[in-house]
Parts: structure tokens; sequence; C-alpha cells
């Protein structure tokens, strides 16, 4: 192309300009690279490079990020590795003491020391279970792995691996074994201790009787127990006149004195009326000295000696003492005059109460009682108050009574000595057809032992010959501790020398059926599981004097286990005088949605394994059976349960697995299930080493537990080995993704700085031609000078 010479548009210039434009552009591009080090900042540098780099960065990131994961994954599981080591510790510490333990010539108290060790052991690795966390996240109590809900106590679920979500229905069809049952030694009085029991109650509401003292055993004859009520007891008006029997005498060689029907008597207390003649008087009728006493049936208060002289005849006058005024008349028989000084002479006094009509008492809780023994009448002693023999049922659901105590005196025919003796008579409540209380009327039958015979359920533990030792010392001098261990759990019972053996029964009833939770739920077979045995009975109650202890589990499961000091033991002297055996269950698992069979399994255990994948089933005793008391063999009944309840149980569990995620895309992870690692998903709950044959089952027990353990921490340590690889995978990953990714991106310094150089002179030549071509329009300019 050829230009004229022209002054007006610079084309030369502009050409240059263009060129310089390039030049620019390019030398930009170089100082950026150089300046940022990276090849392709923008997509504009390299649309289809920059994509693939972008995408390897994203994914150098997720590798990046992952090997985070697999960093805090192993954390995770480091933490959970220190706790399970520590079980581990802990398990083989606890095996040592059961070796300890099953050497015969350690005592009582040894293991009980022994088992404070063992069971402070036990709880700390539930507490080890419970509080190990990382992040918040429980890891060996099963929370891990995965939850579960039934419902009920009737069964519970062990998460031991990974579980699916799920809602199941559990049957049961159960062939019941029996429960294991206990038997103390017989229990006998010390020497000059009473004990009384019921032995027939008759029609009456008396239940029970304690607190005898000063009367005479019933070797020859029993005690009964007259009471009456206004209603259908014949204690109407025509027999509450006050009222005066001889019932006994002491009189000497040569005596021959007697007495007639006491026709005139007004007391105001019921009780005793001694007569003492204080001379030798051949000729008694007339001014013969003797004096008179009372003691009150009702208080067992005494009065004083009062001196009185016979006249006409006739013991007369009024009697004075301790607030009683007593006005009496009692005949001679004719012909028996004779006395010696010390004849003693014994009347019953009974008190009318000043009630002179049935309805007085109608349905109050009132009544009469009298006591007698050998034919020999006690005075009949009423009551007027309201509930003052029997209360009224308050439906608390517990048994009461109300204590009433009666005195007794008994006069020796052979020695003239007199004994004053009482005994508390214990009213169950009762609700008649008032708010109050109703007396029931009959006559009981009370039978009293001594010293060396079996004791009786109101004996108290320091009347017991049990509890005392050759040289006298008493073991109830001080409280006594007794630990029970059953269903996983550990109770203790305090024992004092004023508990009675029934109290005792209540304190173990309690704590087998409440804090161990081994009872059936039916009052009236809880009831019977501990007894005292005060008659010959049927069954386990054949010996008087001994305590029946069992629970309402048959199995190993429902076995009590006993510990205390080695005198409290020795006395207790228990035996097994009932193996347990197995329930044999076939239990069914099915989707309660569908229908379809998950798992089934026959099986003698109470902890079932492969029913439900990745949980053990812990199946109570007591499900699918019932417990019932037989009344004619004396034992407890186990058949299979016919309530639906009993027999149908819903579990559901849910899927909480730890997911580590190990990779960058979705999928690539570890499923990581740690089981639950309490005593109870051990097996270890019951441990104990209370007898030697407690401690050989011990160390069995541990051995397991040890082996659940070490599984555990076996595939603790297989899935740290694992993320330890992967970490290595991923870091070989990145660093050959970083280079790929480098080799698109980043710059070439060299190849950039010549490119750099190049854009530089060419820069350079441009601006310089640039500035000729600025100088042509101007050379065009001269000629118009010229």
């Amino acid at each position: 192309m050829s230009t004229g010479m022209i002054s007006n548009t610079n084309l030369f210039s502009l050409s240059s300009l263009v060129a310089a434009g390039r030049n620019t552009s390019d030398l930009s591009s170089s100082i950026n690279k150089l300046s940022s080090g990276l090849r392709i900042n923008t997509f504009m540098d390299d649309p289809s490079r920059m994509s693939i780099s972008e995408k390897m960065r994203g994914f150098i990131l997720g590798l990046q990020t992952s090997s985070q994961n697999a960093q805090d994954g192993i954390s995770y599981l480091q933490t959970a590795e220190g706790a399970t080591n520590e079980i581990t510790s802990m398990l083989q510490r606890m095996r040592e003491l059961a070796v300890e333990g099953a050497n015969g010539i350690y005592s009582a108290n040894d293991r009980l020391e022994i088992q404070k060790e063992i069971d402070q052991l036990k709880a700390e690795i539930d507490r080890i279970s419970e509080s190990t966390e990382f992040n918040t996240k429980k890891l060996i109590n099963g929370e891990s792995s995965g939850a579960w809900n039934s419902g009920t106590d009737k069964i519970s679920a062990v998460i031991n691996g990974t579980v699916e979500d799920g809602n199941y229905d559990i049957s049961f069809d159960v062939k019941p074994g029996q429960n294991q049952v206990q038997s103390t030694q017989i229990f006998t009085l010390r020497e000059g201790e009473l004990g009384a029991y019921v032995n027939n109650q008759g029609s009456t509401n008396i239940a029970k009787v304690s607190n005898p003292d000063g009367i005479a055993d019933t070797a020859t004859a029993a005690y009964t127990v007259t009471v009456k009520n206004p209603t259908d007891g014949g204690l109407t008006g025509a027999a509450m006149s006050s009222s005066m029997t001889f019932v006994n005498s002491y009189q000497q060689e040569g005596s021959n004195m007697a007495f007639g029907a006491v026709t005139a008597v007004t007391t105001n207390e019921s009780g005793y009326f001694l007569v003492e003649f204080t001379e030798n008087n051949s000729d008694a009728k007339d001014g013969a000295s003797y004096r008179v006493k009372f003691i009150s049936a009702e208080t067992g208060d005494e009065g004083q000696w009062v001196d009185f002289e016979t006249d006409n005849g006739t013991l007369s006058g009024t009697y004075n003492s301790n607030g009683l005024n007593l006005e009496f008349e009692i005949p001679m028989v004719a012909g028996s005059d004779t006395v010696s000084s010390g004849d003693k002479f014994m009347f019953t006094v009974t008190d009318s109460k000043g009630v002179n009509n049935n309805q007085d008492l109608l349905s109050n809780g009132g009544g009469s009682i009298q006591i007698s023994q050998g034919g020999v009448k006690g005075p009949e002693i009423i009551y007027t108050q309201p509930n003052s023999l029997t209360q009224a049922d308050n439906q608390n659901g517990i048994t009461e009574y109300n204590d009433v105590t009666v005195y007794m005196v008994s006069l020796d025919s052979k020695t003239g000595s007199y004994q004053l003796g009482e005994i508390t008579v214990g009213f169950q409540e009762n609700t008649g057809a008032t708010t109050n209380g109703q007396t029931l009327s009959g006559t009981a039958t009370i039978d009293v032992r001594k010293g060396g015979q079996a004791a009786t359920s109101t004996t108290k533990l320091s009347e017991l010959a049990n509890f005392v030792d050759e040289n006298g010392v008493e073991l109830f001098a001080s409280t006594q501790e007794l630990s029970i261990y059953g269903n996983n759990t550990k109770t203790t019972i305090y024992l004092e020398g004023d508990d009675t053996l029934q109290d005792v029964v209540d304190k173990i009833t309690e704590a087998v059926t409440k804090d161990l939770n081994m009872g059936s739920g039916l009052t009236e077979v809880d009831k019977k599981l501990i007894s005292f045995n005060q008659t010959e009975g049927v069954g386990f109650g054949v010996v008087p004097g001994t305590m029946i202890l069992q629970s309402a589990l048959t199995g190993k499961d429902g076995e009590l286990s006993f510990i205390g000091s080695q005198k409290l033991m020795d006395a207790l002297g228990l035996e097994v005088v009932q193996q347990s055996s197995q329930n044999i269950q076939t239990i069914t698992a099915k989707d309660n949605l569908t229908g379809v069979l998950v798992g089934e399994r026959v099986t003698s255990n109470s902890r079932v394994t492969d029913v439900i994948s990745g949980v053990d089933l812990i199946v109570d005793t007591r499900t699918g059976v019932d417990a019932y008391y037989n009344e004619g063999t004396g034992k407890i009944d186990f058949t299979p349960s016919t309530r639906l309840e009993n027999q149908n149980l819903n579990l559901h569990i849910v899927d909480a697995r730890t997911e580590i995620q190990l990779g960058t895309e979705k999928g690539e992870k570890l499923d990581v299930s740690l089981p639950s690692l309490n005593t109870a998903a051990l097996g270890i709950g019951n441990t104990n080493i209370n007898t030697q044959e407690d401690a050989q089952r011990a160390i069995t027990e541990v051995d397991n537990a040890l082996s659940k353990v070490v599984s555990a921490r076996s595939k603790i340590g297989a899935h740290v080995n694992r993320l330890n690889s992967t970490i290595n995978t991923l870091a070989i990953a990145e660093e050959n993704t970083t280079s790929s990714e480098s080799r698109i991106r980043d710059t070439d310094i060299a190849k950039e700085t010549t490119a750099m150089t190049t854009a530089q002179v060419a820069y350079q030549a441009n601006i310089a031609i640039l500035a000729q071509a600025n100088q042509i329009p101007a050379i065009a300019l001269s000629l118009l000078q010229a």
C-alpha cells in the first residue's frame, strides 16, 4: 500500500500503536504470570485447562479434609482404646481378686473386704462406659452404635455391633425352670427368753403376738385368747357386770381354807386380786389377819399390800391403792377355817367399764379380751374406746396391727410365789360397718416357747442363741451389715438387735422385691418369697425356726447371694435347699410391619444372641412365665404365661453407627460400631466372691468379660490401622494430584521470563518507531514552511 505525504491522518503512528498494544498485552500477561506464579489466572487464559485445574483443586481439598477426618477418627478410636485399656486393667484385677477369693483359707470377713474392691471396680467400669466420650459423643455405652426402646422392663438390648433400623415383634414360648431356694439354720431362743406365736387365729383378727415376758411356756397347755365384740360375740349388757372369780391357791400343810362364789364386787379396773393370810389361825372365820393386793391386767401396775381381818366368815372391805377403788365381799366355805401364815389365794377381777348396753361398743373397734391357760381363766378386759382393739384399714396396701398388751399373774401352788408377766396381742386392721375398725369375735390359740426351742417371728435377734458365741459375746451389740446381690444389682440392709425375725423378713423382702427388682409383681407371691417358719408346715416350711429366702426369678438370674461378717454368716447358716434351673425358651423376632421372620432361637440363656443382627437380647426370666404360690406344697410354681402382655413384646432399634468419611466421594466411609462395655453388657453385674463357689464362678464370668473387651479392642485396633493406611493413601493421592494440577496451573518461570523479555524488547522498539512515525507529518509541514 502506498500513501501520499499527508498531515491530517498519521497512518504510520496508528500501525505502530496497534503493535504496541499487542506487545503491552503480552508484557502484562507475562508480568501477571510471573508475579502470581500461575500460568492460568483467569478462564480467559486457558478455559479448558482452568476447568480441569479447578476440579483438581476441589479434589485436593477433599483429600486434605479426608485425611483430617481420618486423623480425627484415629483420635476418636484412641479415646475409646484408652477407656477399654483401663477396663481391661480393672477386669484383670477383678480376676486376680476372684482367684484370691477362691482360696478356702479366707473368712467371710476377708471376702467382704475383697468384695468391696470388686464392687468399686464394677462401679468404675460402669462410670467409664457411661462417661467416655469424644466431642460429646458417647463411645462405649452402645450409643455410638445404636439405640433401642422396648417400652417394658421385661426385655432389654445390648448393642454389640452394627444394627439396622427396625421395629420388631418379639414372641416367647417358654418352658419354665425353677428358682433357687435357700434356708437358714434353725433359730433358737436363748436361755431365759420366751417366744410366742399365734398357733390358731380362729375367727378373730389376732394375727400376731409378741414380747412374752414372765409367763409360762406352753409345754403342757396353750394359751387361749377369747375375743368378744358387741355384735356377735355375746358381749351384752347382762355380761358386763363387774365380777370376781377364784383362780388358784397356795396352802401349806394343815390349811383347809376354801371360798364360795363371790357375790358382790365393785371395781374400776380388771386384774388380779391376791389374798395372803398373815397368821396361823385354826378358826379363821372371825378375826384372822390377812392382806390383799391388786395387780392390773391392763397396765401391769401393782398396788400396795393392805391389811384386813376376817369378819363373820367373810373377807370384805374396800381396797384403795394407786387410784384403784375396789369393794369386795368373799364368803368362806363352812368348815374351812384353818389357815397358815403365808397361805395365798388369787382371784381374777373383771371391770364392766360401766357398759350396760352392747350398742355402746357396736362396730367401734372395741371389745373384750380374756386370756386363759390350762382351764384357768384370766380376767376379761373390756375396751370401750373407738379403735382401741382394732383399727380401720387405711387402704395403704400394708398390713398393719394394733398392739394391745395384756398383763397376767400366775400363782405357784407349790411355793406360794407369784409372777407378773405380759404378752402383746396384735389385732390386724379391719374395716367394719362404720369408719372405725371392727373387732372379730372368737377364740385364738397362742403357743409360748422357752430357751432352747425354736424362735418365733416376733423374737428379737438379741434374744436368739445363734447370735451369741461360746464366750457370751453378742453379735448384735452393734449394727450388722448384710449385702445382697442379685439381678445385676447390689443392695445392703442393716440389722439391729431389736429387730424381730419378722422385721428381718420384711427388710429382705423389700430389698429383693424393690431394690433388686426380683419380685413377681403379685402381692400374694411376693409376700411368700421371704418367710419365717414358726410351725411345722409343708414344703420348705417343714422345719420350725428356719427362714426361707428366694426370688421370683428362675435360673441363675434369680439366685441371691448374701455377704456379711463371718459371725453373721455362720449364724445364718445359709444352705441351698432347691437348685435353680433355666427356662427353656423359644424366642422369635419378626418385622413388625411386614411380619417377615428376622430370627429365631431356642436357648436356656437369659442373654440371647443371633436373633437380631448386632443385638444381644437380655430377657427377664419372668417374661412368658407366671408365678403362683402353691398353698398345698408351700412352694412357688412357675407356669407358661397365659397373658398376652407377657408373651409378645415390641422392640424398636435405631441405627446410630459412627461413619468416618475417608474419601472425597459419597459412600467412601468407614462404619464404626463400638459395643456397650458396662457391667451388664459384660455379664459381671452379679459377680461376687461371697462364697468359694461364687468366687469360682466369678473367674469364668470375668474371663468372658475380658474376651468381650479384648474383641472390642481388636476391632478398634483394626480400625486405627485401616485409618493410618487411609491417611498414607490420601497423602500419595494428594501429592500426585497436586503435581498434576501444578503442571497445568503454575508458571514456568524461565519460559515466561523469556517471553517477558521478548515482549519488553518489542515494546521498546514499538515506542521508538512510534516516535519516528509521529515525526513524519512534521516533515510534510516543512514543505509548507518552504
